[in-house]
Order: structure tokens, then C-alpha cells, then sequence
């Protein structure tokens, strides 16, 4: 069952609406007594062609890091 990304979370990532956002998997970690929930998401051009991959994590209560990869158009390539 795929989660949504939060929409407050695209725009600063400069995902549009022609893009799709995928949700890949889940995992939680627990350091130093912190529960860390992360979630991970592909980006898709409107062709379907994977342009991107993000997680997001969440500290809970305090903050969230999103971070955000980008890929050539051959999905493999990463562009910095």
C-alpha cells in the first residue's frame, strides 16, 4: 500500500504536476532511544522515466529532512 508525499514537501523539491511521485518502501530505525520513521519515494517524468528518488524522514515531534537525488534521463546516472 503506497503513501502520498505531503504536497508541503514538493514544491521546495521543485516537483511539479506533471511529475509522479511513487512510494517505494519504508523502513524505521531507532538510534540513541529515537525513533526515526523514513519514507522513500521515486520521481517520475511524465513519460514515466525515473528523473529523481527522495526520502523523507521524520523525528518525531520535532522535524522532518527531506532530501532529494536526481538521475539523468537513463535512471541510473546521478546528477549532483
Amino acid at each position: 500500500m503506497g503513501k502520498a508525499m505531503n504536497e508541503e514537501h514538493k514544491k521546495p523539491l521543485g516537483i511539479d504536476n506533471t511529475m509522479s511521485i511513487v512510494y517505494t518502501r519504508s523502513k524505521n530505525e531507532n538510534r540513541k532511544g529515537h525513533d526515526t520513521d523514513i519514507e522513500f519515494y521515486d520521481v517520475l517524468d511524465a513519460s514515466g522515466a525515473l528523473i529523481a528518488k527522495c526520502d523523507t524522514s521524520i523525528h518525531p515531534p520535532q522535524r522532518r529532512r527531506t532530501e532529494l537525488r536526481k538521475f539523468a534521463p537513463d535512471g541510473i546516472t546521478r546528477i549532483e
